[in-house]
This record gives C-alpha cells, structure tokens and sequence, in this order.
C-alpha cells in the first residue's frame, strides 16, 4: 500500500497553508504600506515563510531523487515490470509507480512519471502509458519533449496515425536543440503517410532538411520524399 502522497502539485502549491498565510502578510504589508515599520515586519515575515516553504520543496526533490536514483538500476536492466513496483528484497522498496504517485511536480517525480511511462510502453501496456504521459507537467523542455514522443509511440502501435504523427513534430518542435529531434521529424513524416496525409508528410520532411541539414536523416530527404510523391 502507499504511504501518504507527498505530491506537491501547482493547485496544493497555492493551498498551502504556509503559502495562503504568506500571501496574507503580503496583502496586510500592502494595505498599511504608510507605515514603514508595520511594511518592514510583513517583508521580514514574508522570507521567513517563502524560506520554509522553499525547504519542503526542497526536501520534497531531495526524497524524489534518491528513490528514483536506487530503482534505475533494476529499469536499466530491462525489468519493467519490477522498476515499476519496486524490489523490496533488494532494498528497493519505491519503484516508479510510487515515486511518480508521490512526488508529482518535482523534476524527480516527473522524470519518474516518464520512465515509468517508458516501462508501461515496453510491456506494450499502451493505453496505461498514454495515461502516465497525460499526467506529466512540467515546463522543462526535455521532459515536455520526451512526453510527447513516448506519446507518438504509445499511438502509433495503438494505429491513431493522425495524432502520432502530431505528437512527433511537437516533440520534435518543442526541444529543437535535442539530437533525436530529427528522428522525431522523421517519425511524424512517417505517421501522416500512414494516416493518408501525405501532403503534411511532405511538409515535416522539408523542415527537416531546412532545419537539420546535416543529419543523417536529411541525407535521405529526398528518398523519404519519393515515398510520398502523388
């Protein structure tokens, strides 16, 4: 069974108590702003509880980071469906699906939510996974990026072609900089011809040759063009 969620979501962020009380003296020091001593109190006031609510955060991805570092090793090895619950007799009592359950919001429980996403998709559990990827929110580029591929993947075996291949070109548009992004143009050119899309097919092909002109993949530009000629 799992212990008491830990998850610190943007919603519980702006209930929290500590939170709702330091808007509170930041409203008060407003109102009475004529008054500097009164103004000085609720700024003073107002670090000491951004500066402990910063350190439950803080612990909060400290618990999130070493779980997650303790249970990598059983993901690396391929075994899905352990790295997903855990390995108590190992001393790997956290596996991902508890850490993403728990620490959701963190960079570390988001990086878990992806892998265990990933190990969901491995075990051809597609829908599960979709619903894993869905949950995922953060504004780091990798990660954004990362779930709208495993999202492409997840909806190309279950054969939505159309939404795959959009999926794929956010990826791919959402962290240009990422070496796998001419993969995912490729990807997404791949699933538009499979859902009869072969104009914006065409489309992503050229912006891969445009953007990445020195890719591999860029080389074949034109063979993957051949296959979408009308």
């Amino acid at each position: 069974m799992l212990q008491p969620k830990k998850k610190i979501s943007r919603k519980e962020i702006k209930e929290d108590k500590l939170v709702t009380r330091t808007m509170q003296i930041e409203a008060w020091a407003l109102e009475n702003k004529k008054s500097l001593t009164y103004v000085v109190v609720g700024v003073v006031a107002l670090a000491v509880l951004l500066f402990v609510w910063r350190g439950r955060v803080a612990t909060a991805e400290e618990e999130a980071a070493t779980r997650l570092a303790n249970i990598m090793s059983v993901y690396d090895a391929g075994s899905w469906q352990d790295a997903i619950d855990g390995v108590p007799s190992q001393g790997k009592q956290f596996g991902l699906r508890s850490i993403a359950e728990e620490y959701g919001g963190t960079v570390a429980g988001e990086f878990s939510k992806l892998f265990y996403a990933t190990a969901l998709t491995n075990l051809l559990r597609y829908e599960e996974a979709l619903r894993v990827y869905e949950d995922i929110d953060h504004d780091d580029r990798l990660i954004t990026a990362s779930r709208e591929s495993g999202q492409g993947i997840c909806l190309e075996a279950l054969g939505r072609y159309a939404e795959a291949a959009k999926a794929f070109e956010r990826a791919a548009g959402e962290d240009p900089q990422n070496p796998l992004a001419p993969d995912r143009l490729v990807m997404s050119a791949r699933n538009y011809g499979k859902a009869g899309n072969p104009e914006q097919a065409r489309d992503v092909l050229e912006t891969l040759r445009k953007q990445y002109p020195t890719s591999a993949y860029a080389r074949d530009v034109d063979r993957y063009l051949a296959e979408f000629a009308s």
